[in-house]
């Protein structure tokens, strides 16, 4: 056998061999296949109710809400309308109007936001369009971003409000408290 043959037979055993590992490793691996489907959460939530505490005599209070009390008249009173909804329908705003308002009254009122869609939220930190002459406050401010609210939940959110010393005669107050959410888990 000469140099030639062997290469040859070299070669055919090599390639032989190539193949039968091939075929080898082709019977020995198995092929895994998966298939999922991801189905993502709807966050969706509004104002759903509204009160107020000035439902018969007036409240008052001294600056920076102190001293709060019920007075023996009944001429301030404030009106509490859902506002600006959403292209869904949702109200997201609460408008406040005070008429035959006077310097030092008070009044407390909240807003029940619901969520009704999939997945928990939290409540962002409100907005409070207001004139100069009114103070508002959210009663909880510090926890305001604490509020996480599960689908299917409701919970009451309250301000409370003064009209100030540089109030005018005749004069009707308005003021407006619009929120945002996240989804729970947002940073």
């Amino acid at each position: 056998m000469g140099k030639r043959e062997k290469i040859r037979l070299l070669a055919a055993v090599l390639v032989t061999a190539l193949v039968l590992m091939g075929a080898g490793y082709a019977a020995w691996s198995k092929s895994l296949q998966i298939s999922s489907t991801v189905a993502t959460g709807e966050l969706s939530w509004s104002f759903t109710g509204m009160g107020s505490q000035d439902t018969g005599n007036d409240w008052v209070c001294d600056p920076g809400f102190k001293k709060i009390r019920q007075v023996d008249k009944d001429v301030a009173r404030t009106i509490l309308a859902l506002a600006n909804p959403d292209a869904s329908g949702r109200y997201k705003t609460l408008e406040v109007t005070v008429a035959n308002a006077y310097p030092s009254y008070y009044n407390r009122i909240f807003v029940e936001l619901t969520n009704d869609g999939t997945i928990p939220i939290k409540i962002k930190k409100p907005v409070i369009d207001k004139p100069r002459e009114v103070s508002v406050e959210l009663r909880d401010r510090d926890k305001i971003e604490e509020i996480t609210v599960l689908p299917g939940e409701s919970k009451n959110i309250s301000f409370h409000f003064r009209v100030n010393g540089s109030a005018k005669e005749n004069t009707t107050y308005k003021f407006t408290i619009s929120f945002a959410a996240t989804q729970w888990n947002a940073k």
